[in-house]
């Protein structure tokens, strides 16, 4: 990217501006992402496992960022005692 002199010597026009414009649109990217999880079975051949997962990711550009939640939940049962 060229600074502000080097694009005044290539012809650009000067509008009376001194911005840097890719520090004012970006920022450093984080990412941050949680599980937790829990499983178990009962004596009557019912088992379980519940999971929740959170993810929040901010991207480079400060408008861009992405928020998820997901939940799961399985349940199973076993009525005959098949070895």
């Amino acid at each position: 990217m060229a600074s502000t002199s080097q694009f005044l010597s290539n012809g650009g026009l000067d509008l009376g501006s001194d911005n840097n414009w890719v520090d004012l649109v970006s920022r450093n990217a984080t990412s941050v992402v949680h599980n937790l999880a829990f499983t178990g079975s009962g004596d009557n051949g019912l088992t379980y496992r519940a999971s929740l997962n959170y993810r929040d990711i901010e991207g480079i550009l400060n408008t861009s960022a992405y928020e998820q939640i997901n939940g799961r939940i399985s349940v199973s049962q076993s009525f005959l005692n098949v070895k």
